[in-house]
């Protein structure tokens, strides 16, 4: 079964991004809210083409992308068909904003910095990126109750989720937003996590005095082989217990690096 319309919403093609990236994060979107399911035939080339208004070749690029990914199977004669669902049943997802309210808190964040930045370098070499990629910067402080309990810099790839800069994320979990509305699916989360001295913007923010010390955590995750979001997080863990009892979740066996299965950020 092919669906048309649903999942083909229109690209900026002045916007200064990639066509073939927008093209292939809407139809991840696509298959992540239903439009394309498992087994069903996405429209054809031509369709896409006439939708989008582009021409073959950012189209070929999306699709060859999705099949890198495991995502669809193009058949000689036969279309191009979904082989593999996205949904948010990748890794199991500990968020600050679903932790804060396990713990009977109103979650809210308070956000420092949202915008389109230079990837930093060390970020870059972890991802394997070339000097120049551009990232989403996601700074922000989050609360319980209006009381600062966790600090949060993200970097995301800004060709897959430049979308998100004026999104609601005050008041909605990243990850949420991420797997609803661009069809993420995490497969592997790298962290190291150690107690040290809380430098001092982060002391300022979350309210405490500087020298103090602090749990700093480092995650990067990823879909497959393509990376979606790395964070740095300080917490003070007297002030945040709630928090720790889903960052030990990373810990296979309470050593300082290695991956995981739950998500904080």
């Amino acid at each position: 079964m092919t669906h048309m319309g649903v999942g083909l919403e229109p690209i900026d093609k002045d916007g200064g991004f990639p066509l073939y990236l927008q093209i292939e994060e809407r139809i991840r979107r696509g298959i992540a809210q239903g439009a394309w399911r498992v087994g069903d035939l996405l429209p054809t080339e031509e369709e896409m083409c006439r939708a989008f208004g582009v021409s073959r070749g950012p189209v070929r690029q999306a699709l060859a992308k999705l099949v890198s990914a495991g995502i669809i199977k193009r058949e000689r004669r036969n279309g191009t068909r979904v082989v593999r669902g996205i949904d948010s049943r990748g890794l199991i997802l500990v968020t600050p904003f679903t932790a804060i309210q396990t713990a009977g808190l109103k979650a809210t964040a308070r956000i420092l910095m949202l915008r389109v930045v230079s990837t930093p370098r060390q970020v870059a070499a972890r991802w394997g990126t070339p000097p120049g990629h551009l990232s989403v910067r996601f700074e922000r402080v989050f609360l319980g109750n209006d009381t600062p309990v966790a600090y949060a810099d993200s970097y995301l790839p800004a060709d897959r989720f430049a979308a998100i800069i004026g999104m609601n994320l005050a008041s909605t979990a990243l990850m949420d937003v991420l797997s609803q509305q661009f069809g993420v699916t995490l497969t592997r989360l790298d962290h190291s996590m150690e107690l040290a001295e809380l430098p001092d913007y982060q002391a300022d923010l979350l309210g405490l005095p500087r020298h103090s010390e602090g749990l700093h955590v480092s995650l990067c995750q990823w879909e497959g082989q393509e990376p979606v979001e790395h964070v740095e997080l300080w917490l003070e863990p007297a002030k945040s217990r709630f928090l720790i009892a889903g960052l030990l979740a990373l810990e296979p066996d309470s050593g300082k690096k290695g991956k995981g299965r739950a998500h904080l950020g």
